[in-house]
This record gives structure tokens, sequence and C-alpha cells, in this order.
């Protein structure tokens, strides 16, 4: 699964990266060309993408539902 999100303040870092850690699975927030690819389960790592362009998040499950306030 690779989805765009879009996290906008700390506090949707926070909430996102809250519900990610509570999930199975290997999950990564990846910027829109692929060159750069950090931990979903970090907060430091989720706020450093609040400055990419594009923020997708890759889950090898399928977490739409989960995530799907911050899907953009």
């Amino acid at each position: 699964m690779r989805d765009r999100i879009e996290l906008t303040t700390t506090s949707d870092a926070l909430e996102f990266v809250s519900i990610i850690s509570k999930l199975d699975g290997r999950i990564y927030l990846e910027d829109g060309l692929g060159q750069y690819k950090v931990s979903a389960c970090s907060f430091l790592a989720a706020i450093c993408t609040m400055e990419w362009d594009d923020v997708y998040v890759v889950s090898e499950n399928n977490i739409y539902k989960d995530i799907a306030k911050f899907i953009k």
C-alpha cells in the first residue's frame, strides 16, 4: 500500500505516529521522488517529513482505514 498523506502540524504528526505505533508490519514515510525513507513510528521523522513537498506512507498491510484522516 502506498498513499499520499499530509501532516501539517505537530499535533497531526503526534496523532499519526500514535496510530501507526499500534499497527503491525513495516510502515515507512517516503518523499514523492522515493529518495528519502524514514520510519513512520518516529515522531521526529514525521515532523521532518512536513518539509517535503509530497509525503507517502508505505505499508506491507492495508492501513487505509486507520489513517484515512491524513490521506490527501
